[in-house]
């Protein structure tokens, strides 16, 4: 009869290309992302997953994308998802034989073959000769007097590699603290960044982060978790740092100057520590409290996915987290600007006193020189140099709002709407208010180091706008978009900045042959004939010892005369190339009077006459 006829139809009915069925009684659902679209005849329990896709059981509607396409070959079968060497949850964990490198979108499963201690053993090699060569190049520079030692030709290069490091130290830390940020967007926002980026980010991540532990299969030889990792983190840093200061308050009672050197440079070596590790132990602390649930009932921490949330384990270790908080997100900040706060009648110059009597350079100008000569009179303020000697002294706790600033993009963000569009907006506007803050204050000596830091806020800017436009799928499905969105985004990672440091350094070489040819055209006139000057790149003032072995110190913007016919040296504070007088006075030349009220009006700061 009719009926029959309708049920055998029915039975012998499968779902075109792109449905599915078994969701609902009778209907033809259609497919997920994630799903293959050719194939026909689907059922929710042998739904067939492209590449790059998982789904914790048969009977699953939740599609999830792997944190990387290469760990899930897709299939019906839940049991064979994964690729070789991993499995569990998102194909995120390696399986037993495999050791983990790396992590996130970067973690790959290398198998255990035996050559792994070799690989550990070389990797950990290679950081102790860095961190060693980092040491001896501080602790040698003033050990010796490189005028009295035979060594002389080693002993110049030596110092002249720890000016260089002075010297690009700002653009140093903003690189530094950049990358520190934006290694960890991923983790942080859920979101999968584009294959180029995420290669590039992380590498660079791991560096500044001194995360190279995770690079080398250890697992292969100590079989461990990320709750290992945390107490390595957190406890190693903290021994290092009972040695350093310990040994600084052993030496506090020698006044000698090379003991207080040593002294001083065991603090500095303690500051450049915790600056460095903090964001990446921060985020690891912060890890701790994260965990995805799925639709089967399993919670998994994120930056592990073999680790259960439910299990007692994770309670202890969330109670661990709670007090390394206060070691380091709030401990280390607070420790920074006790010190400073103590010296900041030291640090501060005077200066927004002198901006009310004077211009804004000369009023900077001389606070530089009261915070050296403070330096000079208190031997153990420039243990903490590293801190503020970066900065205007007016500015001298900017990096305890830096330091904030890091861990605000970081760790903190943890806790504000994990894993929404939400989490990434509130990121954007500590963006917004941080760049406002660094355009208002310009808080750097050098101006160019002002234009650099400026560079670097917006680059991260519009990473974290192009994080939002992921989460909230604006990217194009084209597979060439994609691509152009990737190349774009890396783009953006680091050539603004070369841009800025290129016109810099092409700036400072303008300005010091544009200086040059003023002197000599000076000496053609008739003014140069008793004058020798040597040229110096100082930032953002000569060395003390530099300035002790000559007359006077300026930088050199023009030569001429005023209106009443006196040879000077016009000077300035811009461009960062500084004259020093080596040798006067010679064929009748020397330093003239010191500028009077019309000479000041004129811009004069030095003059020079024949005797």
């Amino acid at each position: 009869d009719a009926n029959q006829v309708a049920n055998e139809a029915r039975t012998e009915c499968v779902c075109q290309p792109g449905f599915y069925t078994g969701l609902v009684a009778n209907e033809a659902t259609p497919a997920p992302k994630g799903v293959s679209k050719e194939m026909a005849g689907m059922t929710l329990q042998t739904l067939y997953l492209l590449p790059g896709f998982w789904r914790t059981t048969a009977n699953s509607t939740d599609v999830l994308p792997c944190l990387s396409p290469s760990h899930c070959v897709g299939g019906s079968d839940p049991s064979s998802y994964c690729a070789d060497g991993y499995t569990d949850s998102l194909c995120a964990v390696c399986s037993p034989g495999y050791a983990a490198i790396g992590a996130g979108e970067t973690l790959s499963c290398k198998q255990c073959n035996g050559s792994e201690s070799a690989t550990v053993v070389g990797g950990i090699l290679v950081i102790l000769l860095l961190l060693s060569f980092f040491l001896f190049i501080l602790f040698r520079y003033e050990s010796f007097d490189s005028e009295d030692s035979p060594q002389l030709f080693f002993n110049s290069v030596i110092k002249a590699t720890y000016k260089v490091f002075e010297k690009v130290q700002p653009i140093f830390r903003i690189v530094f603290s950049y990358y520190q940020v934006v290694g960890g967007l991923g983790f942080i926002f859920s979101v999968k960044f584009p294959p180029i980026y995420s290669a590039f980010t992380s590498v660079f991540g791991g560096i500044v982060s001194l995360d190279f532990v995770s690079f080398l299969p250890l697992s292969c030889i100590f079989p461990s978790d990320f709750f290992d990792a945390l107490l390595v983190y957190t406890l190693v840093p903290i021994c290092l740092s009972f040695v350093l200061v310990g040994t600084y308050f052993a030496l506090r009672p020698r006044t000698d100057p090379k003991s207080a050197s040593v002294r001083n440079n065991l603090f500095k070596v303690f500051l450049f520590m915790t600056f460095v590790l903090l964001p990446g132990v921060a985020i690891k602390i912060f890890s701790t409290f994260a965990c995805r649930h799925f639709d089967d009932g399993r919670s998994q921490l994120k930056v592990d996915y073999g680790i259960d949330c439910n299990a007692g384990d994770h309670t202890f270790y969330m109670l661990y987290a709670v007090i390394m908080i206060f070691a380091y997100p709030l401990g280390v900040p607070f420790s920074y600007f006790f010190l400073l706060w103590r010296k900041s009648h030291l640090l501060d110059g005077g200066q927004k006193e002198k901006e009310k009597v004077m211009s804004v350079e000369d009023a900077l100008t001389a606070a530089l020189k009261e915070r050296e000569e403070n330096e000079r009179n208190n031997p153990s303020l420039k243990a903490l140099s590293f801190l503020y000697g970066s900065y205007q002294p007016k500015y001298w706790w900017f990096e305890v709002f830096e330091t904030m600033r890091k861990l605000g993009l970081t760790g903190f963000l943890v806790f504000l709407a994990p894993g929404t569009a939400a989490q990434i907006s509130f990121s954007i506007i500590m963006c917004m208010v941080a760049m406002r803050v660094y355009s208002g204050c310009k808080p750097f000596i050098d101006k160019n180091i002002n234009r650099f830091s400026e560079v670097a806020q917006w680059q991260l800017y519009f990473t974290l706008f192009a994080a939002l436009a992921i989460k909230v799928n604006m990217d194009s499905e084209n597979l060439q978009d994609k691509r152009y969105f990737d190349l774009i985004l890396t783009f953006v990672q680091f050539v603004p900045m070369l841009i800025v440091t290129t016109n810099n350094f092409l700036e400072a070489k303008f300005i010091k042959k544009e200086t040059v040819r003023s002197l000599e055209s000076f000496r053609q006139q008739g003014g140069g004939g008793g004058l020798e000057l040597t040229m110096f790149d100082f930032n953002p003032r000569p060395d003390p010892g530099e300035r002790n072995k000559t007359k006077e110190n300026v930088q050199a913007t023009k030569i001429g005369s005023n209106t009443r016919g006196n040879q000077y040296l016009r000077v300035g504070t811009g461009g960062g190339v500084e004259a020093t007088i080596a040798q006067m006075p010679r064929e009748g030349w020397s330093l003239g009077d010191a500028p009077d009220e019309e000479d000041k009006e004129e811009g004069l700061t030095l003059k020079v006459q024949r005797l």
